[in-house]
């Protein structure tokens, strides 16, 4: 699939809906690796990461963030469906590329 302009103005709310869901199931519910050094041995860089975790999990491990804060987020994981999250995206996704479809080439 090519690259789509995303330029009808009535998108916008769909796509802030669609960032709200990605920030959730992203910080949530996708690991990623940290790297903690990184080190270079003539041309070349041997970098060495962290063990993979979410941000979320990244966030309760942390010292410096607040334990109120913590609970929090842990209430909000509770309540968070990665499947539902998926299929919110999914939905979104086309619903966005439809709206571009029919209403981008009219102007």
């Amino acid at each position: 699939m090519g690259y789509v302009r995303l330029d009808v103005p009535e998108i916008v709310p769909l796509m802030n809906e669609l960032y709200d869901v990605l920030d959730l199931y992203i910080n949530h519910f996708i690991p990623t690796r940290k790297c903690i050094k990184k080190t270079k041995t003539g041309s070349k860089y041997r970098r060495v990461y962290d063990k993979t975790k979410t941000p979320y999990q990244r966030a309760l491990h942390h010292k410096a963030i607040d334990a109120s804060l913590k609970k929090q987020l842990r209430l909000e994981h509770v309540q968070l469906n990665p499947l539902h999250l998926k299929k919110q995206i999914d939905t979104l996704i086309k619903t966005i590329y439809k709206y571009q479809r029919d209403y981008g080439d009219s102007a």
